[in-house]
This record gives C-alpha cells, sequence and structure tokens, in this order.
C-alpha cells in the first residue's frame, strides 16, 4: 500500500485510490526518487467490476490501458460515477498525443446499461472528448475502449470485437 507522509503523519491508501504519487520537497532538499509502485490492476470491465470515482465535483486523472485485462484487444475500462440531475461530466481521453497507438472510444451509460453518449474522435483527432449533462439523479458508468470494439455492454464487457489498444490518460471532470 502506498503511504504519504503530511506533516509527519503518515496515512495509508489502498491501491485503487492512487493513480499518481507527486513529491513535493523543499528547494534546499536534495532530489530523491520516488519508490516504484506495483502495476495498476485492470480497470473493471462490467458493472460490476467497474472502478469506482469516488469524487462527484473537482477532476480525477485515472491511467490505465486498454489491452491489458482478460479480453485482450477487446478490452473495456469501465468506471463508476454519481452525478446530480443536470450536473455536466467532462470527458476526456489523452492517448495519441501521449505517444499510445490507442485510437479510443468513449461512451455514457445509465445505470441500466443504456448508452446516454458516445465520442469517437474529438476534433479530427483520434482522442475521445465528451461533455454529458446528467437528466436523472444517480449512478452513470463511462465506458472506454478502443476503435473497433463498438458493440459492448456493461453487463457482458467487451466479448464482441477486437479494438484499437494502448495506454491513456482519463480526465474526468465533475462540472456543478
Amino acid at each position: 500500500r502506498p503511504a504519504l507522509e503530511v506533516l509527519g503523519a503518515v496515512k495509508d491508501f489502498p491501491r485503487d485510490q492512487v493513480t499518481r504519487l507527486i513529491w513535493l520537497t523543499r528547494e534546499d532538499d536534495p532530489p530523491a526518487a520516488a519508490p516504484a509502485l506495483p502495476p495498476a490492476a485492470d480497470f473493471g470491465d462490467v458493472r460490476g467490476t467497474a472502478h469506482a470515482a469516488r469524487i462527484r465535483s473537482g477532476a480525477i486523472r485515472l491511467d490505465g490501458e486498454i489491452g491489458d485485462g482478460r479480453f485482450g484487444a477487446s478490452d473495456v475500462d469501465l468506471f463508476r460515477v454519481h452525478l446530480a440531475a443536470g450536473q455536466r461530466l467532462v470527458i476526456d481521453v489523452d492517448a495519441r498525443t501521449g505517444g499510445s497507438r490507442l485510437d479510443s472510444v468513449v461512451r455514457v451509460f445509465s445505470r441500466h446499461g443504456r448508452r446516454l453518449a458516445v465520442n469517437d474522435d474529438h476534433a479530427g483527432a483520434p482522442d475521445s472528448h465528451l461533455v454529458f449533462e446528467a437528466r436523472r439523479s444517480g449512478v452513470h458508468y463511462v465506458g472506454l475502449s478502443g476503435f473497433g470494439n463498438a458493440a459492448y455492454g456493461i453487463a457482458r464487457g467487451g466479448r464482441r470485437g477486437p479494438g484499437s489498444t494502448g495506454a491513456y490518460a482519463l480526465t474526468l471532470t465533475f462540472d456543478t
């Protein structure tokens, strides 16, 4: 479990809640190498294993990879979010801009699995970007897959077709 020391107090964090550690030092501190973290587990492929974004306002960045799950090139990373009626969620995927081969597709689903919104390419680039406004309060799911894997659902995961694979950075911004 990664730990963080703040003003002499050490706080442990479960691995699934840590996406990136940032080291802050005073100018006179010698540079120190950050300890290696164990590799992140694959984000869930179906509703029951979806990664819970534990925030309702602000932004969170999640780093992952499509193709590292049990479905290979049919991998899906699924994230559970809670939105209030009228709340906007801005979903931004950075993959190609970071040198990855992933051609991302992002989808938003209702808690029952109905697809509510989708974005393949944004502004002529293969990285996805979507602004979604919730009509109803409650749980929603954000699905991220590679282009070519378009027929998945949150109940069955990415078993339909192979898609593009590669690393990504997903930023979820909760506007109130």
